[in-house]
């Protein structure tokens, strides 16, 4: 369809700063096998939603991954999660333009469509950023999609939400809710796949490349290591969405 827009989400590939494995898992492999299958259809935007770093915002990890998208058929966008730094992620991939106070937060226009996305890395979307959103919704008139790290809702993930949920989920929520231009937010942050609705809104949480978390435990344990990555095609008609996953 001519008004159709196809982006894919990849989110939380946790690239350390050395071949080593994280967690037992080539995460380095198992990403480049993602970009692998996601080069073999056509596509107008790749977003990786957040914690391209293994621990802390390791600038050798962000210099790894950039090299790797050096010939990366389609455009492409990257956030920063909690175990991102900022400042560091905006130097390599050149986004300085869109640093404000140690955060990085943007619109983009693709194909005449409005994509924003935020910065929790901080575990907050502070007051900041929360103005920020409003401002751009309170002057377009065309629905937008929203990229965020962290989900803006509990998401019946017990280790997660217990331990390391967005802080000011319920604010942030409030203001989500506020604006029908918002056609659906797309997350990271659990390591599992979730789709949620709330509010005549829709909230989906994409798997990490690197390995997923037991969402019934409230210990940290790993459900299983298998690559995930999200598929979003949105048209005047809404959108539709689905989770692929590498092959065991």
């Amino acid at each position: 369809m001519v008004d159709s827009l196809r982006i894919v989400q990849v989110s939380d590939i946790h690239i350390g700063h050395t071949d080593e494995p994280i967690s037992g898992v080539d995460v380095r492999r198992q990403f480049l096998e993602v970009l692998n299958c996601i080069k073999q259809e056509p596509l107008d935007l790749l977003v990786i939603s957040g914690d391209i770093a293994a621990f802390a915002g390791e600038i050798e990890s962000y210099q790894w991954v950039k090299a790797r998208l050096q010939d990366f058929p389609s455009p492409y966008l990257v956030m920063a999660g909690n175990h991102d730094h900022a400042g560091r992620l905006a130097e390599v991939f050149n986004l300085q333009a869109f640093i404000t106070a140690e955060m990085l937060f943007f619109e983009q226009t693709v194909k005449n469509k409005r994509v924003l996305c935020l910065d929790t890395s901080s575990y907050l979307l502070p007051k900041l950023q929360i103005d920020w959103l409003r401002a751009q919704l309170s002057k377009q008139t065309e629905p937008c999609l929203l990229f965020m790290h962290h989900p803006p809702l509990l998401c019946n993930c017990t280790f997660m939400d217990t331990y390391y949920p967005l802080r000011n989920h319920d604010e942030v929520w409030a203001v989500i809710r506020e604006y029908p231009l918002i056609e659906a937010v797309f997350c990271g942050h659990y390591h599992a796949e979730r789709a949620l609705f709330k509010d005549n809104k829709a909230v989906y949480v994409t798997p990490s490349t690197a390995l997923q978390i037991d969402t019934e435990n409230l210990c940290f344990e790993i459900e299983h290591q298998r690559a995930g990555w999200r598929v979003i095609d949105w048209n005047s008609q809404g959108i539709n969405t689905h989770v692929r996953y590498l092959a065991s």
